[in-house]
């Protein structure tokens, strides 16, 4: 994909795997950063599902590994890193439910652009429909994820829409590993300065998925809440995954407690100082 941007930000590794220590608004802020300094960056993010792809598919893990923020969107990660004998404050789930409509409203503010990709073709219409209408301000367009990535003219198609736009931020919503894949193969062609892959989010901000209550989210159910609301679809992520996550733990807590903390990586390609990274969560 790219030579991953270093940020200052301190991190844990977990069957070396990263996840950074950022809050939600400290992400914001770093995404507005590089659209100033016009740096283009990838923000990945692991949960359980993500975690699990990671250990089955080499490609999947490679893009998390090369991103540059890699967030912690689950309870269950912070649950089993607490386990593991590494407590993690809560503040460090970033949920990108709840990042995603904070992101819009300061784009609005701040005439930046943001193109969404993924969804069926009636949710993405329904989703930009109901933004532009929250938003009116917002420079905002998209394309449903329903087309043929393995054919090069459809794809190109796909790409040349989103150039001819030129988003300052991408919303890639395709679903693991899927969207992850699509932007590692076409990393080089986008003409935009951030992408996020972010699964349901579109639907969401479509108001087809409803949010989970906070208190289940932080109790770290949000998977329980899904799988009651879309059994037929989650079951296999949910029923056989969970367990298998919970495998890794177990053996990895026993057998090799693979985990580590670094902090303050160094920064190498974009001018963003200790003090500004550290300090955002603060301003």
């Amino acid at each position: 994909m790219h030579k991953r941007t270093e940020l200052n930000i301190s991190s844990v590794y977990f069957f070396n795997r990263r996840v950074d220590l950022v809050t939600i608004d400290t992400v914001i802020k770093a995404i507005f950063k590089s659209c100033r300094q016009k740096v283009k960056i990838v923000i990945s993010n692991y949960n359980v599902h993500a975690f699990n792809l990671s250990m089955s598919l080499p490609l999947f893990l490679a893009f998390h590994q090369y991103a540059d923020i890699t967030v912690c969107d689950g309870m269950g990660i912070l649950k089993a890193l607490e386990f593991m004998g590494t407590k993690i404050d809560s503040k460090y789930k970033v949920s990108l439910t709840s990042m995603i409509p904070r992101l819009l409203n300061k784009c609005e503010r701040e005439s930046l652009s943001v193109f969404l990709l993924g969804s069926k073709p009636q949710n993405l219409n329904k989703a930009i429909e109901k933004q532009k209408a929250k938003h009116p301000n917002l420079l905002l367009a998209g394309h449903h994820g329903y087309f043929d990535y393995k054919d090069l003219n459809e794809n190109q198609i796909i790409i040349d829409k989103i150039n001819k736009f030129k988003p300052d931020i991408l919303i890639v919503g395709m679903g693991m590993p899927l969207q992850e894949l699509w932007i590692q193969n076409n990393y080089d062609n986008l003409e935009t300065l951030v992408i996020i892959p972010c699964g349901a989010v579109i639907d969401r901000l479509a108001g087809l998925v409803p949010t989970p209550p906070r208190l289940i989210s932080n109790a770290g159910l949000e998977w329980l809440y899904r799988l009651i609301r879309e059994p037929k679809r989650l079951a296999t992520r949910y029923l056989l995954g969970n367990p298998l996550f919970l495998f890794y733990i177990f053996w990895a807590k026993y057998h090799d407690n693979s985990i580590y903390l670094v902090e303050n990586e160094n920064v190498q390609d974009i001018n963003i100082t200790t003090n500004e990274i550290l300090s955002l969560e603060n301003s």
